[in-house]
């Protein structure tokens, strides 16, 4: 199922950005090489994986993550189920007239920054584009004004929270960070520490340190931590398995250690983050 709106060419959002479309897909599916022209595309992959090349640079992203598309950006790539919940859902927002001071026109982050932004706030932007996806279908009076200042907060995260990835001296160490953050992707759910990832590529615990604090901005352990949580909450709204099921499938062995981090990173208890997304 697909739900799409196409405003008019006088409908404007924030600051005089156009929303040219919004498509809320639930089906994966796999595409060729194209560009947008003029158009930013913004995607949210609430539910699923992505295998991507954006303008040369290749990624994975999974389920809770943001990817900033360029105008004129030629980029192809692989969308599929969520590889714990078995689903797929993506918003992917289209927007004309971005032009931020200092870029050239629809061009949100500057060079040098991943195109993939992990804000660890599923719940806020599943919010955001549900409201989007809600005032664009019903253009209930003033709906302008709610989408230009959700569009204002998803513009401002986005550029808040966006990390950089050819901090790298090296050509080659870039390449190799891109190898061990899809190792992580695949692994997170697993026993795995810096020595092991370490082992894993034979280079030394001290050099692996170095080069994810550059390449992730926050220390590996931390990304992997996050990785955890956003699958977590994933599998909180999505499933009805009990915290303990949950807590292993992530990582987590011991379900009050689960819990403990759990509240650390989002504010409450698994049990919390549950009941209030149900209310």
């Amino acid at each position: 199922m697909s739900k799409i709106r196409k405003p008019e060419e006088n409908e404007n959002g924030a600051s005089g950005i156009q929303i040219a479309k919004l498509d809320h897909d639930f089906q994966p599916n796999a595409f060729s090489a194209h560009t947008h022209g003029d158009e930013l595309e913004i995607v949210y992959l609430r539910q699923g994986v992505v295998s991507m090349e954006v303008d040369g640079i290749r990624f994975d992203a999974r389920s809770g993550a943001v990817v900033v598309i360029p105008a004129n950006a030629l980029h192809s790539g692989t969308y599929a189920v969520s590889d714990r919940s078995g689903k797929f859902d993506r918003y992917a927002l289209k927007l004309r007239h971005v032009q931020k001071p200092g870029l050239s026109p629809g061009r949100l982050l500057e060079d040098g920054y991943s195109p993939v932004v992990q804000l660890d706030a599923s719940n806020i932007l599943t919010a955001m584009f549900q409201l989007l996806e809600q005032e664009l279908l019903v253009c209930e009076p003033g709906w302008e004004t709610v989408c230009r200042g959700v569009l204002d907060a998803l513009l401002t995260l986005l550029v808040r929270g966006a990390a950089p990835v050819s901090e790298l001296a090296q050509p080659e160490g870039s390449a190799l960070a891109a190898d061990i953050l899809a190792y992580l992707h695949t692994r997170y759910c697993e026993n795995i520490n810096l020595q092991s990832v370490a082992d894993h590529f034979y280079i030394s615990h001290y050099y692996l340190s170095h080069l994810m604090k550059k390449y992730l901005a926050v220390p590996m352990m931390q990304y992997v931590i996050h990785l955890r949580i956003s699958e977590a909450q994933t599998l909180l709204l999505d499933t009805s398995y009990p915290i303990r099921q949950i807590a292993q499938m992530v990582g987590y062995p011991n379900p009050n250690y689960f819990s403990n981090v759990f509240r650390k990173i989002t504010g409450v208890s698994p049990n919390e983050y549950r009941n209030r997304s149900r209310e």
